[in-house]
């Protein structure tokens, strides 16, 4: 319910005197006037290059975890804990990790690949264990059928597994990339502040989290334009939700 007026609240002031300009146009006056088109770019650059490090690693690690380490509990124990530790560290250290390893140590300063690699070391653990919690109860039911059939175990997982777990890792996805879109403190350390258009991965970016921030907090008078990115920053989740669920739900229906 206290989510729902917070919600409501954002999308009613956000919303008023909104135009489709305001996705389209570039930053101007630090942000207090024009729109956010040179951030929602970047926005979706980073993720990109995160979720495209996240899922097909997490869907490796939470597949050997659930078939392979699942069976030796000592050693399985041990690594849960360290993903769920993991998933607990504050976003700041991630930040700074971040920022001396990716942006200091490797070279790449404040960019969208400091920022889009940081950002995948923090949802990494979410993705593998919301995903390793739908593989390991329906590779446990369909091993000893597959085993009678002599079908290969690396023949295994996209031919059998992969089309009933689809809504699995549809609900890992959503998860994961939820988490992405909200986080600001690690990517302030590692993407950078720049609001102007990105041309490479090497470029900084603002996150659309961080232009959010920006605006609220150091620029006097930029609260309008700030309303206004946090509903679309809620609006995008909420499409990504409805959109993702939609899916999985055809592909239960169809496998």
């Amino acid at each position: 319910m206290a989510l729902s007026f917070v919600f409501a609240f954002v999308l009613a002031k956000g919303l008023v005197g909104f135009e489709l300009s305001f996705l389209t146009s570039q930053s101007e006056n630090a942000g207090r006037s024009g729109g956010i088109f040179s951030v929602l770019v970047a926005t979706l650059y980073i993720l990109l290059l995160c979720l495209g490090l996240v899922v097909p690693l997490g869907i490796g690690a939470a597949v050997c975890l659930a078939q392979v380490l699942f069976r030796r509990p000592k050693l399985y124990s041990h690594l849960s804990l360290a993903l769920d530790t993991l998933a607990g560290i504050p976003s700041i250290v991630f930040g700074l990790f971040g920022l001396v390893f990716f942006g200091e140590i490797l070279g790449f300063g404040y960019s969208i690949l400091s920022g889009g690699m940081t950002l995948s070391l923090m949802i990494f653990p979410y993705f593998i264990r919301t995903f390793e919690e739908g593989v390991r109860p329906m590779m446990e039911e369909y091993d000893q059928a597959l085993d009678a059939l002599g079908v290969e175990r690396f023949r295994r997982f996209g031919s059998v597994y992969l089309p009933p777990l689809v809504p699995h890792l549809a609900q890992a996805l959503i998860l994961a990339t939820g988490r992405a879109l909200s986080e600001t403190a690690a990517l302030l350390f590692t993407s950078g502040y720049v609001d102007r258009l990105p041309k490479s991965p090497f470029d900084s970016g603002r996150y659309l989290s961080v232009h959010i921030y920006d605006l609220a907090m150091n620029v006097a008078g930029g609260e309008v334009n700030a309303v206004r990115s946090a509903a679309v920053l809620i609006v995008s989740m909420a499409l990504l939700f409805f959109l993702t669920r939609t899916l999985s739900q055809s592909m239960r229906r169809t496998s």
